[in-house]
């Protein structure tokens, strides 16, 4: 049996680094994640009402997935609900292969809230937005993750806004790039 050497430094946690007890060890806790923590302990979450245990919040990671599926989702609205489900477990099951427990760790709840048969307020929102529906990242995330209080929405989207919002105008930039070029390309005119 190995004991732990006092002398030795403590070896780091494989816990994302947004998880909030981390942040705080290192003091590094903002105004809204303490407002946000504050908020998330007086919430009553529609999914697991009472089961407070049960609730699970995401990481920037996952809110980063997230961004990527509501665009996607927008983007398609011809695919069906079980095509996206299916997505989601292929994304999952290649996540769970993944040798790095940080990137486990990153993205330990999105999979579990995204099952539109455990979460029937994500499948509601998907099912709105395939049938044209205009719904804006904040709600989409926040049928995705009904754990999390308002407060914890701003920092969601306060990430969304800041790191991803510029990256979906740089694809689509691109795509009508794409478009354009084709549209030279075409010399016969016949679309």
């Amino acid at each position: 049996k190995m004991v732990a050497d006092s002398r030795l430094p403590a070896l780091p946690t494989n816990r994302p680094v947004n998880f909030a007890s981390a942040m705080a060890s290192r003091g590094q806790m903002t105004f809204a994640d303490v407002k946000a923590a504050w908020c998330d302990a007086q919430f009553q979450c529609p999914l697991h009402k009472s089961k407070v245990a049960q609730c699970m919040l995401l990481t920037k990671h996952e809110v980063c997935l997230a961004n990527k599926l509501w665009c996607f989702v927008q983007e398609y609205k011809d695919v069906k609900l079980e095509s996206i489900n299916g997505l989601l477990r292929m994304l999952e099951s290649d996540m769970a292969k993944d040798d790095s427990l940080v990137a486990q760790a990153q993205h330990r709840f999105i999979f579990k809230l995204t099952n539109t048969k455990t979460n029937p307020l994500f499948a509601l929102c998907v099912r709105r937005t395939l049938g044209g529906a205009e719904v804006p990242f904040r709600e989409f995330v926040s049928a995705l993750c009904p754990c999390a209080s308002e407060a914890r929405l701003e920092i969601y989207l306060h990430w969304h806004l800041g790191n991803w919002s510029n990256e979906q105008r740089f694809v689509k930039t691109i795509k009508g790039w794409r478009k354009e070029d084709m549209r030279a390309l075409d010399c016969d005119r016949d679309g």
